[in-house]
């Protein structure tokens, strides 16, 4: 599993769980926190409070996936980076795979909080924390750190676009198409997770199980909303018998639909270009980086120069 398949539904869970308004995930563009040794250490998850345009970082979360967390080097370093942002936040936490608990319990300051979750179709899910953090009022670097956070996160936490792959069968795609809507089954909780994390402008890419895969670009147009009739797929598709209960309005990016849709090949469940592994289409929405997405897009656009003039 990659880390990036843990820090959305983390980050999410502990919004609710320790009552925050804010996230922002920086895998991709690491945060940094000042702390005692004049060092830095760069942190995953970053979370917190928005007040207007400022932002009020309250905790920091290190994330480890098991298979990145097999050796007694990878444990020792995660243990000195939790330790090292003890000074800029008021909470450090790490997130592990639960299996490796008992690994990373030993020599693990007492003030990190640790969280634990299982692997299920390539998604994190059953989050439980093992060992609360111990809440600081006042580090010593906050101000400092909280600075950083702003200076790199504050202007663009509302603006960054998401990138999801959405899944299903082409029946149900063309009621996609029909109503210009996106749902996921009331029972998918990973694809639950996912759309609750759309927001407007984010970009959905649409691929059909058991077919060409990827077909089309969509731009999202609403928040997500709840209709608890189900939606229009289970009333449309004589073999649906799923209500969709979560949903978002779309609109087309380019066109509807792409005449030349591109496969990608998966060698052992793998695309080795994207690091796309067909597990993760198995919830029906899943997020994905925006690397994996230009990736993807280009393929599309390379293969429909001619639809597109």
């Amino acid at each position: 599993m990659l880390e990036t398949n843990v820090y959305n539904p983390l980050s999410n869970w502990l919004k609710g769980k320790l009552n925050l308004n804010w996230s922002q995930i920086t895998h991709e563009n690491p945060c940094i926190v000042i702390n005692d040794e004049n060092e830095v250490s760069e942190s995953d998850i970053c979370l917190g409070l928005k007040k207007k345009n400022i932002l009020e970082l309250s905790d920091i979360v290190h994330v480890k996936t098991k298979e990145n967390l097999q050796s007694k080097k990878e444990r020792y370093q995660l243990l000195g980076k939790a330790k090292y942002t003890l000074g800029g936040s008021q909470r450090v936490w790490i997130g592990i795979e639960k299996s490796t608990f008992s690994s990373i319990v030993d020599g693990l300051d007492e003030k990190i909080g640790i969280i634990t979750y299982e692997e299920v179709g390539n998604t994190a899910i059953r989050f439980k924390i093992k060992k609360d953090a111990v809440f600081e009022k006042s580090p010593k670097f906050l101000k400092e750190t909280n600075n950083i956070v702003n200076q790199k996160f504050g202007v663009i936490v509302d603006t960054t676009p998401n990138f999801f792959v959405c899944s299903m069968f082409k029946e149900n795609w063309s009621i996609c198409e029909k109503h210009k809507l996106w749902g996921v089954p009331e029972a998918a909780t990973a694809a639950t997770s996912a759309i609750k994390r759309a927001k407007p402008g984010d970009y959905l890419i649409f691929r059909l199980n058991k077919g060409p895969d990827y077909v089309a670009i969509w731009l999202v147009t609403s928040e997500p909303f709840q209709d608890e009739k189900g939606g229009p797929w289970k009333l449309e598709s004589p073999n649906e018998t799923r209500n969709f209960i979560w949903q978002v309005k779309m609109h087309p990016m380019l066109v509807e639909e792409f005449v030349n849709p591109v496969k990608l090949k998966y060698e052992n469940g793998l695309n080795k270009e994207t690091g796309i592994t067909t597990k993760s289409y198995m919830s029906g929405m899943v997020e994905i980086t925006d690397a994996q997405y230009k990736i993807i897009c280009k393929k599309l656009i390379d293969n429909n120069l001619n639809q597109l003039q």
